[in-house]
């Protein structure tokens, strides 16, 4: 019996997650494209250097907050609980 050749067999990946990967593939690519427009703007508009790495590590920390809260806190407690929140 002959597996298929797909790119998600090649990769090792299986194919329901392929697509997961391309989207963080592509927001992490443009998270770091707005990171090195946005502090040079920023710079440019007053902000110190140590204004602005406060403000995108402020950034960091929210996002790991949320990602904890959408990742682990359903699997912790029912899915329902933190959908009847919103």
């Amino acid at each position: 019996m002959k597996q298929e050749t797909t790119i998600s067999n090649q990769l090792g990946i299986p194919r329901p997650l392929l697509s997961g990967y391309l989207g963080i593939m592509l927001f992490m690519m443009g998270d770091g494209m707005e990171q090195g427009w946005l502090s040079p703007y920023l710079i440019e508009k007053g902000m110190s250097i140590q204004q602005t790495a406060s403000l995108f590590t402020a950034y960091g920390v929210t996002i790991a907050i949320a990602s904890w809260f959408s990742g682990c806190w359903p699997k912790v407690s029912h899915p329902k609980n933190p959908c009847s929140l919103v």
